[in-house]
């Protein structure tokens, strides 16, 4: 909602009607988000989710949250017909919300497949990458700034060539970084619990490790990935460490933002290519700019890591 809102000030000349429409829509994305994030934590078995116990686990809510879900995604287009229907762009509008919730539900169905695999054999980065379009780019980055562009009234077509290859990897870039604290971030700072290692998720570390690992290590990470006996997962952990997944990331992470510096160079020249370029850049400096905050909490939780090493090293080599 918040990045919608800054794309719709920035090109949009913001009136008393206008302003009730952006915040209208901003609600409608809030609502949306919150029914993804349900759904997404019971799928994931989660336990917290910002600081706090998750819906579907609050007393007395239980599988009445899948219903919530469905409650919610309902409303959202509720409000929607409430506040847009006589706008010229209703249309476009409603199809661009639908298209990219489904596309979000497809990358979600993709991952728990994936999730549901015996093994990580099938992971690749090409896997990965598909997977976070669907589930993180399209309707995280690519939704919000595509609608503030509907409602200054340009086309599809438009939209697409201004931010298609933008919020692609603005998500990808995004994903990554999540998917890198959800192993070696502090869970009392990221305020979600980690789940990916013991639900088995094609997640960033594993598919950066599965491809730097000698046969004997690729072995050992197929053996204990996606198992939830806390030594099976602090021995995927340990060969994190042990394949210097942290210096991969860094390296990762500093060639994908050279990349999008130089897909925002690359937008097309015209009013609203050039009233959007200060927006792509200032969300690409707010999302790298938590690697620093990342590599403090790294260090941290290799400490504690290490000091299960020899323990986990151990069992690998039985």
């Amino acid at each position: 909602a918040q990045l919608f809102i800054a794309a719709s000030n920035c090109t949009e000349k913001v009136n008393d009607t206008n302003r009730t429409r952006i915040f209208a829509f901003a609600w409608i994305l809030e609502i949306l988000q919150a029914a993804s994030l349900i759904g997404d934590d019971i799928t994931d078995n989660a336990t917290t989710r910002r600081g706090q116990k998750c819906w579907h686990l609050q007393k007395s809510v239980g599988l009445t949250a899948v219903n919530d879900m469905v409650l919610l995604e309902n409303v959202s287009y509720a409000l929607l017909r409430k506040y847009f229907a006589d706008s010229p762009y209703y249309l476009t509008l409603a199809e661009t919300l639908q298209g990219n919730t489904l596309k979000m539900c497809i990358g979600q169905g993709l991952d728990l497949l994936a999730s549901k695999n015996t093994d990580a054999t099938s992971f690749d980065m090409g896997l990965y990458e598909e997977i976070v379009y669907l589930k993180t780019s399209y309707f995280g980055f690519g939704l919000p700034i595509a609608s503030a562009l509907i409602m200054k009234g340009l086309s599809k077509e438009e939209v697409v060539e201004i931010t298609g290859n933008f919020t692609r990897e603005i998500g990808l870039i995004f994903q990554i970084q999540d998917d890198f604290k959800d192993v070696f971030g502090d869970p009392n700072i990221n305020e979600k619990s980690s789940t990916d290692i013991p639900n088995g998720k094609c997640a960033w570390p594993i598919v950066a490790a599965l491809e730097l690992a000698n046969p004997t290590q690729r072995q050992a990470l197929i053996e204990n990935y996606g198992k939830p006996n806390s030594v099976q997962v602090n021995i995927v952990k340990s060969l994190f460490a042990e394949l210097g997944i942290v210096q991969e990331y860094q390296k990762c992470m500093a060639s994908k933002e050279r990349n999008i510096e130089n897909i925002i160079n690359d937008i097309p020249e015209s009013v609203s290519g050039n009233e959007i370029v200060p927006i792509y850049q200032a969300l690409l400096r707010k999302i790298c700019g938590h690697l620093k905050n990342v590599s403090t909490q790294t260090r941290s939780m290799i400490s504690i890591i290490q000091v299960d090493d020899s323990v986990a090293s151990n069992q690998v080599l039985k």
